[in-house]
């Protein structure tokens, strides 16, 4: 986990469930990951997406784009786990790209507005 994933969880205090890139994406490395953060009630309140600049850039959008998909609504296996999806839906995305030249975040912006319903993006770097 980078510095700001590290930072974010900690901020957060409570729950959480990372997720490693897996079929489909067997391209990708540990570099890149999903953290959700839940509440007490296993609901996913927001999720943590990390890479870095090394990481095959298409696939690591793909993941994004999934793993945000799914923090609202949650796959059969992620619902064994205890998981419960974002209220409504609605899921708060953190990007943790720590050393991640912007042109990359950028990509990676517009991949997730292409392909999510976007109501507000933060640039903020800790």
């Amino acid at each position: 986990m980078n510095d700001t994933a590290q930072m974010l969880v900690a901020e957060h205090g409570g729950g959480t469930f990372c997720v490693m890139p897996g079929r489909g994406f067997e391209n990708l490395t540990a570099a890149t990951a999903c953290t959700y953060l839940v509440n007490a009630g296993n609901r996913i309140i927001s999720v943590i997406l990390e890479t870095s600049m090394d990481e095959p850039l298409d696939d690591v959008c793909d993941f994004f784009v999934q793993q945000i998909y799914l923090a609202g609504k949650p796959s059969p296996q992620m619902q064994e786990w205890g998981l419960v999806g974002a209220r409504a839906g609605f899921v708060v995305a953190h990007l943790a790209l720590d050393g991640v030249p912007e042109w990359i975040l950028d990509v990676i912006l517009q991949r997730i507005h292409e392909n999510t319903h976007v109501i507000k993006d933060h640039k903020e770097q800790w």
